[in-house]
This record gives C-alpha cells, sequence and structure tokens, in this order.
C-alpha cells in the first residue's frame, strides 16, 4: 500500500502518492497555489480509497465538533433556565 497526503483548499482535496519522483515538486507547487496540507496521511491502495477514508474522517471530525458544541450551548440554556426558575 501507498502513503497519501492531502492538501486542502476550500472544498477542494488534492490526494498525492508521497513515494512519488515527483512529490516534492508537486507538494511545493500546491503550497505555492494556497493549499494547505492536512495532518492526516493515510496508507491505501489507490487515491480514490485513499480520498474517501480521508472524506470519512473529515466527516467524523465536523459531526463531533458539532455534537461537542451544540451540548455546550444547550447545558448552558438549562443552565441559565434553571437558575432563574
Amino acid at each position: 500500500m501507498l502513503t497519501y497526503i492531502f492538501f486542502m483548499k476550500g472544498d477542494q482535496v488534492i490526494t498525492l502518492d508521497s513515494s512519488a519522483p515527483d512529490f516534492g515538486k508537486n507538494q511545493k507547487r500546491l503550497l505555492d497555489k494556497g493549499y494547505i496540507k492536512q495532518f492526516e496521511e493515510l496508507q491505501a491502495v489507490s487515491p480514490e480509497a485513499a480520498l474517501a477514508r480521508f472524506k470519512d474522517i473529515k466527516g467524523e471530525e465536523y459531526k463531533t465538533e458539532s455534537g461537542f458544541t451544540s451540548g455546550a450551548v444547550f447545558t448552558s440554556l438549562i443552565d441559565v433556565l434553571l437558575k432563574k426558575g
């Protein structure tokens, strides 16, 4: 399996094979264009499989962040209502 590195700019995600001979050149080109290198490095059999796993990970992170945010807001509202009553 190969290791893939991800670069994001807005909603666009670019997947690069880290063992490719031109990886350094392509990485520099993407960074110069404003893409941000992501923390995740995933092993997969194809770039498509790596991208699918990456999107799953990011989707779960978003759900977790939303859950904590809405949970905190809900708890604060309940706390305020209980203190007034």
